[in-house]
C-alpha cells in the first residue's frame, strides 16, 4: 500500500493537495500517454471562441435548475458540436446557445465544450452552488448525537474515565462535601441545614435501564475492615427548639438505591426525576453535645427523631444526586473558539436526553461560525442544508460514540471558507519547484475559492462520502510576464477520519476514472494552448490525491475538564476527559451522519 503523507492546515482540500503535494515533488507525474491515432497537424489552426454569459461563477441558488447561456464563434474550421454538462446543444445561427441544466444539491460543475471540424476546441466550466442553505453560525437542530455506553457509565475500575468513578471521588472529597453545607432545605415547615459532613468511603454502581439509570450508592464501610462511616452535623429548626443544640448523625453505612430518569424540555433544560428511591441506614446514631448517649438515655426520643430525619435525608440525598447528574450532563453544553485564520466559533446545546439498556444518549444542536474574511459574501451564500432525519435511538453499541450531521460538517467547512481561510494560505514559491516545467520559474501564486468545500452522499460505495470543491482558482506568474489564470472543479470520494490531534482528516479517492475533474483556463502565455494546460491540470489531480491525506487542521475534539463537575475536588485539577475515536463511519437512515466510535480517556 502506498504510504500517504499527512498535510495539515486546510479545508480547501484540493488547494492543499495540489500546492503542498507539488511542493515536495510528489505531483510531477510520470505519465505514459496512450498512443493516439495520427492526425493531420494544422499549422494555422485557430481554435473556436467560447464565451459564457450565464450563470455567473460562484453564485448560490435555491432553484432546481439553471440556464447556461453563451456564445461560440468558429475559428479556422466550422463548428461540429457543442455540449453543456454532457448534453448536446444546438448552436443558433448567431452563434448563441442556451440550455437548461437540472442541479444537484451542493456545488455543481457545469462544463461547456465546443469542437470544430479540424479538431479545434474550446472548453470552459462554471461552478454554482445549489440547494437550501444554512447561514453562517445558524443553530442546527439534531446536529450532534452523543452515546455513552454502560462501560463509560460504570466500568468498575479506578481510573477517572467513567461517571460512577467520578461520583465516587466527589463524594469522598471533603472540600466537595462542604458545598452541601449551610444550605437550607425545607421539609413540611421544618428547615434542615447540614453544617458539616464527612464520608470516608463511597461506592457507586450505575446501570442503564429503560428511561432511567439505576443507581446503587453506598456511603461508608465499602472495604472490609476499613471502618467507613458517614458523619453529619444537622441544624433542624423544630428539633433545635426541642433539643436546643445541633444534632450529630453517625452511620456505619448508608445505602441509596434509586432510578435517576433524566429529561430535557423543549428549551433543552435538564431535569432528573427520582423513582423508586430506597435509603437504608446501618448503625444510625443521633447525639447532641448535651446528650451524647441519646439512643440509650432517651430511646423513644431518639427513635422518633430517627424516623423524621431518615425521611428528610432520603429527600436530601436523592435530590443532591439528581442535581449532580444534571450538572454532569450540562457540562457537555459548551462554546469555544479555535483556529487563528479564521477564528471559528463552535457551540453545542442539549436538545434531548434518553436512556436505554444500551446507554445514555444526548441529542444536541450545534453551530459553527467565523467573521467575514472574504472581500464580499455572495448573495444567498450558506452551507448545504439536507434536513436529514435525526438519528434513531441506540445508534451505537460502543462505549462512546459521537455522530455529527453532514449539515454540521458542511457548516464547519463553510465557516473556514467564509472566514477567508484559503485566502490567508501562503506557500513560498521556492517550495514549488516541482510544479511541471511549463509553470517555471514560478514567481507568484494566488489561490482562491469561489465556493466552499461540501460533503455529499457518495457516488461510489467504496467511500463513505464525496467531497466537492467548485471554483478553486490558481493564478500563477511564471517569470516576469507569463500569467496562467486557471480554475479547477473537483468531486471525489472521501473517508472522513479524526487523527490523534483531534483534527478532521479527509482520505481522498485517487482513482482517475472515479474522480470528476473539470478545468477552465482563462489566460495562458503566448504560444501555449489553453486546452493543453487544462488537460495537464486534469491529469495531475489523481496523482496528487493519491499521495496526500488532507487534514482540516484545527478542529479540536473538545476536552471535558473534570473541574467542571466541581472546582473543589483537588484530584480533578488539571485533568480532562477526551474522546479517543477508534472507528469512523457513517450513520442514519440516509447515511448523513459522520459516526466516530471509541472510548473516553483521562488526560492531563
Amino acid at each position: 500500500m502506498q504510504k500517504r503523507r499527512l498535510i495539515q492546515g486546510a479545508t480547501a482540500f484540493l488547494a492543499l493537495a495540489l500546492l503542498l503535494g507539488c511542493a515536495d515533488g510528489v505531483t510531477d507525474p510520470e505519465v505514459t500517454p496512450k498512443p493516439k491515432p495520427e492526425t493531420q497537424v494544422i499549422a494555422d489552426r485557430v481554435h473556436p471562441t467560447l464565451t459564457l454569459q450565464a450563470p455567473l461563477r460562484g453564485t448560490f441558488t435555491s432553484a432546481s435548475d439553471v440556464e447556461v447561456r453563451g456564445t461560440v464563434k468558429a475559428g479556422s474550421a466550422p463548428l461540429s458540436a457543442l455540449t453543456v454538462a454532457g448534453e448536446d446543444v444546438t448552436i443558433g445561427a448567431d452563434g448563441g446557445f442556451s440550455h437548461l441544466v437540472v442541479l444537484k444539491p451542493g456545488p455543481n460543475i457545469l462544463e461547456v465544450r465546443v469542437t470544430a471540424e479540424d479538431s479545434g476546441r474550446a472548453v470552459d466550466a462554471v461552478a454554482i452552488y445549489a440547494g437550501q442553505v444554512h447561514a453562517n453560525g445558524a443553530l442546527l437542530s439534531d446536529a450532534l448525537a452523543l452515546h455513552l455506553g454502560p462501560s463509560f457509565l460504570d466500568d468498575n475500575e479506578d481510573e477517572l474515565d467513567d461517571l460512577a468513578r467520578i461520583v465516587e471521588v466527589m463524594l469522598s472529597d471533603a472540600p466537595f462535601l462542604q458545598t452541601f453545607t449551610n444550605v437550607p432545605y425545607d421539609f413540611d415547615g421544618d428547615t434542615m441545614m447540614v453544617t458539616d459532613i464527612s464520608i470516608t468511603d463511597a461506592g457507586v454502581d450505575l446501570l442503564p435501564e429503560v428511561d432511567c439509570l439505576f443507581m446503587s450508592l453506598t456511603l461508608g464501610e465499602q472495604l472490609e475492615g476499613a471502618g467507613g462511616h458517614m458523619d453529619m452535623s444537622l441544624n433542624v429548626s423544630g428539633m433545635a427548639a426541642l433539643l436546643g443544640d445541633v444534632i450529630h448523625l453517625h452511620t456505619v453505612q448508608t445505602k441509596v438505591e434509586a432510578r435517576l430518569c433524566p429529561t430535557a424540555d423543549a428549551d433543552g433544560a435538564l431535569a432528573v426525576e427520582l423513582r423508586d428511591a430506597v435509603v437504608t441506614f446501618d448503625g444510625f446514631l443521633l447525639s447532641t453535645s448535651d446528650l451524647p448517649n441519646l439512643a440509650t438515655d432517651l430511646p423513644s426520643v431518639h427513635d422518633a427523631l430517627k424516623a423524621t430525619l431518615e425521611s428528610y435525608l432520603v429527600d436530601w440525598l436523592t435530590t443532591s444526586l439528581g442535581d449532580m447528574l444534571v450538572d454532569f450532563l450540562g457540562a457537555f453544553e459548551m462554546a469555544y473558539t479555535f483556529g487563528v485564520t479564521p477564528p471559528i466559533s463552535a457551540a453545542f446545546e442539549i436538545e434531548g436526553v434518553s436512556v436505554s439498556p444500551s446507554g445514555l444518549e444526548m441529542r444536541m444542536s450545534a453551530s459553527f461560525s467565523a467573521p467575514l474574511g472574504l472581500p464580499v459574501a455572495p448573495l444567498g451564500a450558506g452551507s448545504l442544508r439536507t434536513d436529514d432525519a435525526p438519528l434513531a435511538a441506540d445508534f451505537s453499541t460502543q462505549p462512546v460514540a459521537v455522530a455529527l450531521s453532514d449539515d454540521a460538517v458542511n457548516q464547519l467547512l463553510y465557516a473556514f471558507w467564509y472566514g477567508g481561510g484559503i485566502a490567508a494560505y501562503d506557500i513560498p514559491t521556492d517550495q514549488l519547484t516541482a510544479l511541471p516545467e511549463v509553470f517555471q520559474p514560478l514567481s507568484t501564486l494566488d489561490v482562491g475559492m469561489q465556493l466552499p468545500s461540501t460533503l455529499l452522499p457518495p457516488d461510489q460505495p467504496e467511500y463513505t462520502f464525496d467531497i466537492s470543491t467548485g471554483g478553486l482558482s490558481l493564478d500563477l506568474l511564471a517569470g516576469a510576464d507569463r500569467w496562467f489564470h486557471t480554475m479547477l472543479h473537483v468531486r471525489t470520494g472521501v473517508d472522513v477520519g479524526v487523527n490523534d490531534k483531534g483534527e478532521l482528516t479527509f482520505d481522498l479517492d485517487d482513482r482517475a476514472q472515479k474522480i470528476t475533474v473539470k478545468a477552465s483556463v482563462e489566460e495562458v502565455p503566448a504560444g501555449l494552448d489553453k486546452g493543453d494546460v487544462a488537460a495537464l491540470l486534469r491529469m495531475m489531480v489523481p496523482t496528487i490525491l493519491g499521495t496526500v491525506t488532507v487534514s482540516y487542521g484545527g478542529f479540536p475534539i473538545p476536552a471535558l475538564e473534570l473541574s467542571l463537575f466541581s472546582e473543589n475536588v483537588s484530584v480533578f485539577q488539571g485533568k480532562s476527559l477526551t474522546f479517543a475515536p477508534a472507528n469512523i463511519g457513517k450513520a442514519g437512515s440516509g447515511g448523513g451522519f459522520v459516526l466516530a466510535e471509541g472510548a473516553i480517556v483521562e488526560v492531563e
